[in-house]
């Protein structure tokens, strides 16, 4: 059953409008809290991290939202393990906007850092 909700939400993120793909991200952070760590990161992770080069930047920009509040959710470990590196391989886009996108994110997230 978890699975098909995965592939739902796969299905429904592949919608043109973006205010549809906006509203359907926040409930991410909620699907985090139930699901917990491990079958939240195995079954929507990928479609996050997908997400982050979405072409639109309301996109990208509530991804990194999501990210950040999972981060809040799962702890600190989570992120280093989970996207650090995914972030990281921003470095060498093309596109100067999905380059910022890892920029964003560790602006959001620095106050997690510290703590």
């Amino acid at each position: 059953m978890k699975s098909d909700l995965a592939e739902c939400c796969k299905k429904m993120l592949d919608v043109t409008d973006w205010r549809e793909k906006t509203n359907l991200l926040n409930q991410f952070s909620n699907f985090a809290k139930i699901l917990g760590k491990e079958h939240f990161t195995e079954m929507f992770l990928e479609i996050l991290k997908d997400n982050l080069s979405d072409r639109i930047y309301q996109i990208r920009k509530n991804t990194v939202n999501v990210l950040c509040k999972c981060t809040e959710e799962f702890g600190i470990e989570w992120f280093f393990k989970s996207i650090i590196v995914y972030l990281y391989a921003f470095k060498s886009d093309q596109n100067y906007l999905h380059r910022q996108t890892p920029l964003f994110m560790l602006k959001q997230i620095s106050g997690l850092l510290i703590q």
